[in-house]
């Protein structure tokens, strides 16, 4: 029997929609009605998780290609702030009219009792208003809620309200992904915000299958490196590391999300280098002593989960508040560009190899994430938020709609 309806909304970037993924998944599994809006590029994804979709119809589909490629006019702002402004309206703000468009038209065949979106996702206090029903908001990116005692997030300036400020204090709940030990101290923290642990990608259990366990024994360190599968330039973290790592007694592991790995492979043809397109972070994870990454939030949580003491480089899309959340809670070095040199990584590495405070660090951090169960956690707050909305019975005739997709 259906407990409830619940739609997820995510805008379609890996980072906000694969972490709620699990959470879905979960409370399908427990009897919800669950549904999402996305766009296409989520479509098969959706359909392997066998989740009902809702595409984006009147809302356009930006995803994480070069937003340079997305929008064209994006060049004319020059400067960091400027490129960070133009991003912020045009990925996260200019489209809300059109996602409310959207959902209306979703509501008219599947009156959901609850909303459940990416911090991202900003049309979500419009929906509160417009259909009276209770919204979640989830912090897929460190905290981001604006505060006296920090920095705007992102900035580096003075403290002012962030775009973002709007999905966490105009939701019913905030469940922030993370815990508060990887946090900056606030003295102002909203009390709707939540803690959930790592609120990881949904993935099917699997046996350990990686093919090269016989070098995992035979070097004297392992080093997991990976920038991400929405960067495409392997210039950046991926030739760097090689270059700084090939011929050593270190075996380098890097995967690089599909792009140029048959090139790199013959560029680097060393017995102690592994490129592979994907690598499950979950088998290789507990053999690795470090950890190379531009930041990406899931991976970050995973590592930490994994006691991976790390070296991050990366700026952009937020990038720096992650990596900044490294080097302040000292778990690894952060080395703030996009760009590091050879030098800087294989300094780095001997530097979180060689002094026991960084690996001590992040088991006292993964132990603080040990205590959280993001997938009850969340049931519960679900549950509770409705159970202070009675879900009433919605007797409305279910007509078909251009904007749904069910399989």
């Amino acid at each position: 029997m259906m407990r409830a309806n619940i739609l997820f909304a995510t805008l379609t970037f890996d980072g906000h929609f694969k972490p709620l993924t699990s959470l879905a998944k979960h409370l399908q599994e427990q009897g919800y009605d669950v549904r999402w809006y996305t766009g296409n590029t989520y479509q098969y994804y959706l359909q392997n998780l066998n989740i009902p979709h809702y595409p984006f119809c009147k809302a356009l589909e930006v995803t994480q290609s070069p937003m340079d490629e997305v929008f064209p006019e994006r060049k004319n702002h020059k400067g960091m702030m400027a490129r960070l402004k133009f991003d912020s309206k045009e990925g996260f703000v200019r489209q809300l009219p059109e996602h409310v468009e959207d959902i209306k038209t979703i509501y008219e065949t599947f009156p959901f009792d609850l909303l459940i979106a990416d911090v991202g996702f900003t049309a979500l206090s419009v929906v509160r208003e417009m259909f009276h029903v209770p919204v979640i908001s989830v912090g897929v990116m460190p905290l981001s809620e604006t505060s006296q005692d920090l920095p705007p997030y992102g900035m580096g300036l003075t403290p002012e309200e962030s775009i973002f400020d709007i999905s966490i204090r105009r939701s019913n709940l905030f469940l922030q992904i993370g815990v508060p030990g990887f946090e900056y101290q606030r003295s102002d923290l909203s009390k709707n915000i939540r803690f959930i642990g790592a609120l990881l990608p949904y993935r099917k259990r699997r046996t350990l299958d990686f093919t090269d366990q016989e070098k995992l024994h035979r070097y004297k360190k392992v080093i997991l490196v990976t920038q991400g599968t929405a960067e495409k330039d392997v210039e950046k973290i991926l030739v760097p590391t090689l270059e700084a790592f090939k011929d050593t007694n270190y075996l380098v592991v890097a995967t690089t999300g599909g792009s140029q790995t048959r090139e790199l492979q013959d560029r680097y043809p060393q017995d102690n280098i592994i490129i592979e397109d994907f690598i499950d972070f979950y088998e290789i994870m507990p053999y690795a002593d470090v950890f190379i990454t531009n930041g990406g939030y899931g991976g970050v949580m995973l590592g930490i989960a994994h006691k991976l003491p790390m070296v991050v480089a990366g700026i952009h899309e937020g990038k720096d508040e992650i990596n900044a959340r490294v080097g302040y809670s000292q778990i690894g070095i952060n080395l703030k560009t996009e760009t590091p040199t050879p030098v800087q990584i294989r300094e780095s590495v001997e530097e979180v190899l060689t002094h026991p405070g960084y690996k001590n660090n992040v088991r006292l951090l993964a132990r603080e994430f040990q205590q959280y169960d993001p997938q009850k956690l969340c049931e519960q707050y679900v549950e509770e938020l409705l159970n202070k909305d009675v879900v009433q019975e919605k007797k409305m005739a279910v007509r078909p709609s251009a904007c749904t997709i069910l399989f």
